[in-house]
């Protein structure tokens, strides 16, 4: 009887150990794919401001009406952003803070011919294409107050993006 109490008083403890361990292999899985996928960025940091600093005259920091005045009213607009679609091949949204100034830009240009522009227009550097022609670099302008990426898919259909967000202090 003794051996069965200390038993069933063992087994809510090893039940706690168990899940406990599932816990922290998962989360380190997590943590560990989360860095893979930011080394795989090749993330770099710039005392320099950006090159691409504008997309059609809409920065990081001007407020939602001044966006709308440059680039006209979006197609869509909600929950803190605007979607604006410029043709098939080229579209952007631009997000907005809690005071309406924008926080980050993202441009995307779908196909071979969308006018994409490169990578050296945009960070001003050449990148080596990964086995499968992707290109994926960030850069941070902490004296800009911001970052800017390039990522393009490669492929018969590339898909570029570009782009531009705050960084958060």
């Amino acid at each position: 009887m003794l051996r069965k109490h200390s038993l069933l008083r063992s087994f809510p403890a090893g039940l706690f150990i168990l899940a406990a361990t599932f816990i922290l292999t998962v989360s380190g899985t997590s943590v560990k794919a989360q860095s893979q996928n930011i080394a795989s960025l090749e993330e770099v940091t710039q005392n320099t401001d950006p090159i691409f600093h504008n997309y059609k005259g809409v920065s990081i920091g001007m407020n939602a009406n001044e966006v709308r005045h440059k680039l006209g009213d979006p197609k869509d607009s909600s929950g803190g952003q605007d979607f604006y679609s410029f043709s098939e091949k080229e579209v952007a949204q631009i997000f907005y803070d809690n005071a309406q100034r924008v926080k980050a830009i993202s441009i995307t240009y779908m196909g071979e011919k969308s006018g994409a522009p490169d990578c050296k227009t945009v960070l001003g550097l050449e990148i080596k294409a990964t086995v499968d022609g992707a290109m994926r670099k960030l850069i941070r302008y902490p004296k800009a107050g911001y970052w800017v990426s390039y990522n393009y898919s490669g492929g018969d259909e590339p898909v570029t993006t570009v782009t531009l967000q705050k960084i958060v202090q």
